[in-house]
């Protein structure tokens, strides 16, 4: 047996051809000669320098050409391996790198794989807090752009940015844009500042991002320093920055009540000297207790004011437990303090001596220090009652129920009827307490008899109102709405209308023909998909929803449109519950690291590290097509 090798699309070593051919007859000791197979090579083609969509023509036409050369009938062989995107000044799409290299031999059916120039990438700076023309300005700079501008009202200064996408520190394409979303001037309104020190109603107008305006001086009834009269007035809406013009008292302010500290601060504030003198009091010691001169009189200014400060004369509280009030008032009274009975008590483990309606406790305990003049609590002990055992009349008739619970000591109080499938008509279907349960005798047992022909109403909850109601009424059941929800305005935007979210009673209880069913009702949710990605803002912000959008590459949606909503049309809306959507945007705006480009015989995909949601891949259509460009 001869053999020699053939080039061939076969397995290296296969034998592709014999001769004598088989089948034929040939004399004994006759040479066989036997043809392997050895792998077909192509020369590479030099793509570097090309646009990508040329490169993969040039290279399925090599793989081609070699095919046709080698043998007939052998399949298109050499092909596009994958694609990287890369960096690059290059202008996109153009081929920076190959491998194999231009001029080496590959086998056919080999691959060739390519890297791509993306375009120089930068960083997306942070734009929180600027104003929008500002925030532009920096995008400028860096070679980016303003995408999608949308606002969201805020107690901020307006125009003000105040979200960004992509975020700050990741990478974008040069000359792409960053959606912003920039604040929208809001209305507060103005505090009452009547009656404030004026440092008080600078800090109460800060706090709604107000300013102080002009002030005037003025001599009335007020107390010195502090507001008698403000513009714009209290409750009136004002926009964030706004000022508040103040007229404010001369008079002498008034510190009695005030801690000792804060009284001193207030005079010394408006340019009064303060001299103390101490008081005995049962106020809390470094209580300012009296003034001179009193409030409101008007004296020049570094007058002298003198303040009177409590301080505490202790004394113990005498024994009052076991005593009789009035013998207990009396000793208490004689300590200069006051005393008041507040309540009686039972106390089995109390000292048996102590007689009912005597001392039991007081408050403060004996020995206790306390301000001369405080007040002492007393609680009196009551006799101990023994409670009862309730008896279970649960299933008899109302008259033998009545006869069983006054015997037992107990009052009865017939209560609303109650349906039931499983205690006879007139008989009692329960009872508060219940059976078998210990009772004070002088609490009263409510029993319900049970009443036939109860329905159940049905579960309307999550369906629109009128069928909600009309569901309700088929039963023989009345509807009754409930708004207290607080979403009740919804014409202009819930073409759905308004959903039940609760009802009362449930579809598990048992009710009276006629009984009525208490809907609690609300907003239900419209569909956004297809529409601009502004009223979405506009719409969680009327209705306090925590709204969150991620962005999706998509060849099918126009830039900017919703394509995706967490809560489905007719879901009910819940003040402070989280909604998410998807905004398209264009292949090739997200940039997140680099890009694997991965090209089969019949497509070319993406496939990104981060992707935003499961199942984004199904969303994504091809980026390079032979013959087709960039699509």
């Amino acid at each position: 047996v001869d053999d020699e090798t053939r080039p061939s699309g076969a397995t290296a070593g296969t034998v592709v051809a014999q001769e004598p051919k088989a089948g034929t007859r040939a004399p004994i000791d006759e040479a066989l000669h036997l043809f392997l197979a050895t792998p077909v090579t192509v020369e590479v083609p030099r793509v570097v320098g090309r646009d990508v969509t040329a490169a993969v023509e040039v290279i399925g036409k090599a793989g081609e050409d070699a095919a046709g050369a080698a043998f007939t009938g052998a399949a298109p062989g050499l092909s596009v391996g994958s694609v990287t995107a890369a960096d690059s000044p290059k202008p996109p799409g153009t081929v920076t790198r190959q491998d194999p290299a231009g001029g080496e031999q590959t086998p056919l059916h080999g691959a060739v794989a390519l890297w791509v120039a993306a375009g120089a990438t930068v960083e997306v700076p942070d734009l929180a807090g600027m104003q929008r023309r500002a925030a532009q300005a920096a995008l400028v700079e860096v070679g980016l752009r303003v995408g999608l501008l949308s606002t969201r009202m805020t107690g901020g200064t307006a125009n003000t940015v105040v979200g960004q996408y992509p975020e700050p520190g990741r990478r974008l394409r040069t000359g792409l844009p960053v959606d912003l979303v920039v604040s929208k001037a809001s209305l507060v309104p103005t505090p009452n500042l009547v009656g404030l020190l004026l440092d008080a109603a600078k800090e109460a107008l800060e706090g709604r991002g107000l300013r102080i305006g002009q002030i005037e001086r003025a001599t009335g009834a007020g107390v010195r320093g502090t507001v008698t009269d403000q513009s714009p007035e209290a409750g009136e809406l004002v926009k964030v920055g706004a000022k508040v013009a103040l007229d404010v008292e001369d008079g002498v302010p008034g510190v009695v009540g005030l801690a000792k500290e804060a009284a001193v601060a207030i005079l010394e504030a408006i340019g009064l000297t303060v001299t103390m003198r101490e008081v005995p009091s049962p106020e809390a010691a470094d209580t300012v207790v009296d003034q001179d001169p009193p409030a409101l009189a008007e004296v020049p200014a570094h007058r002298e004011v003198t303040i009177g400060v409590a301080v505490q004369d202790l004394v113990a509280v005498p024994r009052g437990v076991g005593l009789s009030p009035s013998d207990a008032g009396a000793a208490l009274e004689a300590s200069e303090l006051i005393w008041r009975v507040v309540g009686f008590e039972v106390d089995p483990a109390a000292d048996a001596a102590i007689a009912v309606g005597s001392v039991l406790r007081h408050a403060p305990a004996e020995g206790d220090e306390v301000v001369r003049g405080s007040e002492v609590s007393l609680w009196l002990r009551e006799a101990a009652v023994v409670p009862l055992l309730v008896p279970n009349v649960v299933g008899l008739s109302l008259h033998e129920a009545l006869v069983a619970l006054q015997a037992a000591g107990f009052s009865v109080v017939v209560g609303p009827t109650m349906p039931s499938d499983v205690v006879a008509l007139d008989h009692v279907a329960a009872q508060m307490p219940p059976g078998d349960t210990e009772a004070l005798p002088d609490r009263p047992v409510e029993v319900r008899v049970a009443v036939q022909g109860a329905v159940a109403p049905p579960d309307v909850r999550r369906l629109l109102i009128a069928a909600a109601m009309a569901a309700i009424r088929a039963v023989g059941l009345e509807p009754v709405l409930d708004d207290s929800t607080g979403i009740t305005d919804l014409d202009d935007w819930v073409p759905w209308g308004r959903v039940v979210f609760d009802q009362n009673p449930s579809s598990t209880v048992l009710v009276e023909p006629g009984s009525s069913v208490t809907l609690l009702i609300g907003a239900a949710m419209p569909s956004f998909v297809g529409g601009d990605v502004g009223p979405v803002h506009d719409f969680a912000a009327r209705f306090n929803l925590s709204l969150s959008i991620a962005y999706e590459e998509s060849v099918v949606w126009d830039p900017g449109l919703v394509t995706l909503q967490s809560l489905g049309p007719g879901e009910p809306i819940v003040p402070g519950m989280p909604f998410s959507v998807n905004v398209s945007t264009p292949p090739g705006e997200i940039v997140d690291g680099t890009d694997l480009i991965v090209v089969d015989p019949g497509r070319t995909g993406i496939l990104r590290p981060d992707p935003f949601r499961p199942g984004r891949f199904d969303r994504i259509g091809p980026v390079f097509r032979p013959g087709g460009g960039i699509g």
